[in-house]
């Protein structure tokens, strides 16, 4: 046989580097998968009034920014330059604080916090070691505490700042007495209606 019957490929075979960064790129995805999941419960929780349609739509726009902002920052190899290529911490953290956000603007949604904050967990737990995950777990729930002490805050101002509907009303009228006692003694209002 010659050596001119032989194919000449020039296709240089893949190094592992670049295999190292398809395998993260398609971690990514796998992530966004998920992100992707977790709007579609929030809009079933929208369904059910229990998240509002500003907050839905603040959902989908932090959510839509985060994926394009790291998926740049995989396709450009710019990730390569972090000491943790995979850029894990960075997207647990950001998958948190994007929950939080929505867990303060819509209590309701705390059940979905519960349940995504653990698939982040997971996530994290196949990249890094125990003391890092514990470091971004403490991180994750200190912001949680502050989250709640500031939704508490929030919640007691506003209770503070108006007036209970029984001040101000007139006890003349027929059945404004029972109202009051409805509004201020909630668990006499059942046993007196």
């Amino acid at each position: 046989m010659s050596t001119a019957s032989e194919p000449v490929l020039d296709i240089p075979s893949p190094t592992p580097d670049h295999l190292k960064q398809k395998l993260r790129l398609r971690r990514f995805l796998f992530a966004s998968a998920f992100s992707v999941l977790y709007l579609l419960v929030l809009g079933a929780f929208h369904l059910q009034d229990k998240i509002g349609r500003a907050t839905l739509l603040q959902a989908c726009s932090i959510v839509g920014a985060l994926i394009i902002v790291f998926s740049g920052v995989f396709r450009s190899g710019l990730n390569l330059r972090f000491p943790d290529p995979s850029l894990t911490g960075w997207q647990l953290l950001a998958s948190v604080f994007t929950m939080l956000y929505i867990v303060y603007r819509a209590p309701d949604t705390r059940l979905v916090f519960t349940a995504f904050f653990f698939v982040a967990f997971m996530f994290g737990m196949l990249r890094h070691s125990g003391v890092k995950l514990a470091v971004l777990g403490s991180v994750s729930l200190f912001s949680f505490a502050l989250m709640s002490l500031g939704a508490m805050a929030a919640r007691s101002l506003s209770r503070s700042a108006g007036t209970p509907r029984w001040r101000g009303r007139s006890l003349t009228r027929s059945g404004c007495a029972s109202e009051s006692a409805r509004s201020t003694f909630p668990f006499h209002a059942r046993s007196v209606a």
